[in-house]
């Protein structure tokens, strides 16, 4: 590997040599100040990333393979994603959940993948961007149920009560949510929920019922279960390995 650094980004010069591609083309990609921007070649090693990605992932994880860089199922996720694009599908847009050591609480983030074309036209690696959801997501219809729900979370809801406080129908409410966030409503609290009892675990020294019932999951083994499902880690990995530093 022949590693470079500018002010923007680092990237492996051996891979954009081989292929005969200048890494400033890329310069052109707009990109908000938080969003990650990279490029793996076909064995899923990172060949570029740019700042605002080594921030949370490590200078060094240039020239890593995406499960050595995330670990765990969500990294198993992404390689299998990574593959799907390397077979050729135009792109690949999914939302992640993701839970960085020393970081506080979860990120949200809507992820885009697509194929890298060589100049012969054929897929030499793929290129992503992935930005947060809370970013560049804004609706004034949802603004009003998205301040009801980050104030009531612990509260039992129902997407009736959803809808009736964002005053329109529960299919109208749904075809919001899909079209925003990619999820239900009702997928969306359990996002919020589990955010929630993330940050209580970091932050507080309350049992693990409590944090349960203050996220409004209300029972300790469903909440393990979770979390287990969400971002593949238990309460005691949330306040040792990725306690808030």
């Amino acid at each position: 590997m022949k590693l470079v650094r500018t002010p923007i980004w680092a990237y492996d010069a051996n891979f954009f040599d081989k292929y005969k591609i200048c890494v400033d083309n890329f310069l052109i990609v707009p990109l908000a100040k938080d969003s990650f921007f990279f490029i793996k070649d076909l064995n899923a090693n990172i060949v570029l990333a740019n700042n605002a990605m080594m921030d949370v992932y490590g200078e060094n994880m240039v020239s890593k393979h995406t499960c050595v860089v995330t670990t765990g199922k969500l990294g198993e996720e992404f390689l299998e994603d990574d593959y799907v694009v390397f077979k050729g599908k135009a792109q690949i847009n999914k939302n992640e959940l993701s839970l960085c050591s020393g970081s506080k609480g979860l990120t949200w983030r809507c992820t885009t993948k697509y194929p890298f074309y060589g100049q012969n036209g054929e897929i030499i690696g793929l290129v992503g961007i992935s930005r947060l959801i809370g970013n560049y997501i804004e609706d004034d219809s949802l603004k009003e149920l998205l301040i009801y729900l980050n104030d009531n979370i612990a509260e039992k809801l129902t997407i009736k009560k959803l809808a009736q406080v964002a005053k329109m129908s529960v299919s109208s409410l749904e075809r919001k949510f899909n079209e925003r966030f990619n999820t239900t409503p009702m997928g969306y609290v359990n996002i919020l929920r589990v955010n929630k009892a993330v940050n209580l675990l970091q932050s507080t020294k309350k049992n693990i019922s409590e944090v349960a019932n203050e996220s409004g999951f209300y029972d300790q083994s469903y909440l393990c279960k979770i979390l287990k499902n969400a971002i593949n880690v238990s309460p005691k990995q949330i306040r040792g390995e990725f306690a808030e530093k």
